[in-house]
């Protein structure tokens, strides 16, 4: 008689064996094998894992980096302020505590306490403006602001941040009006002249506001062309 040998692999979940069956007429016997060890056996399945594992903690730290995920963003920022400040990275993320504002078209830049927080009526009032313009007239063709993009002389701050929940005493905020082309603020004096008389102005005839010049300096911006 012939024999016949068959090969039936079984696979599961678990764990995988081989058996072979030897066949004699009517007469069937299975030998089940050793079975592989199972460090053989996940190796595919760890080195799938790994990969998988690597991806994963790759993105994760790349989201977290974007954005600044406990503070992390900022703190390597931190270890070369002076380099991340001089790129604006401090636009999106404090820097040695501080975030930078930057109004492009009406020229201005400043820096503030990360811990503070923008004036909320401003952009309540600013809502209000616009949307009391689309309900009843269309906006005006310059929508308030002169042909290079800035705005009209408007008495009132374009952006202001403060402590949380402070009463506003304590704020930094840019108010922007237009001047002569022929205006000079060195025909009021130096930095610190100006500065001071600025401070005057705003506390005014208070007697329970005190203000005081710390430093004050003149910056010359590039003429555009």
């Amino acid at each position: 008689m012939a024999l016949q040998h068959h090969f039936l692999a079984c696979k599961n979940a678990s764990i995988q064996k081989i058996y072979m069956t030897q066949s004699s007429g009517d007469r069937k016997e299975s030998f089940p094998e050793v079975p592989r060890p199972p460090a053989e056996q996940f190796a595919p399945l760890a080195s799938t894992f790994q990969r998988r594992l690597l991806v994963g903690v790759g993105s994760a730290s790349l989201v977290a980096v974007g954005a600044n995920f406990g503070g992390i963003t900022s703190f390597l920022l931190g270890l070369s302020p002076e380099s991340g400040r001089n790129v604006k990275l401090d636009v999106l993320y404090p820097i040695g505590g501080y975030s930078r504002c930057i109004g492009t078209n009406e020229g201005f830049e400043f820096i503030y306490p990360a811990t503070w927080v923008g004036d909320q009526r401003l952009l309540y009032r600013a809502a209000e403006k616009t949307e009391y313009e689309r309900s009843l007239d269309p906006p005006p063709l310059n929508n308030g602001k002169s042909s290079d993009g800035r705005r009209k002389n408007v008495n009132e701050p374009v952006v202001a941040f403060g402590p949380p929940g402070s009463s506003g005493e304590l704020n930094v905020s840019v108010i922007v009006s237009q001047v002569p082309p022929d205006f000079s603020i060195e025909a009021f004096g130096g930095p610190k002249e100006v500065g001071e008389a600025v401070v005057r102005t705003i506390t005014g005839s208070r007697l329970d506001v005190k203000g005081t010049l710390t430093e004050s300096s003149l910056r010359e911006d590039s003429e555009e062309s």
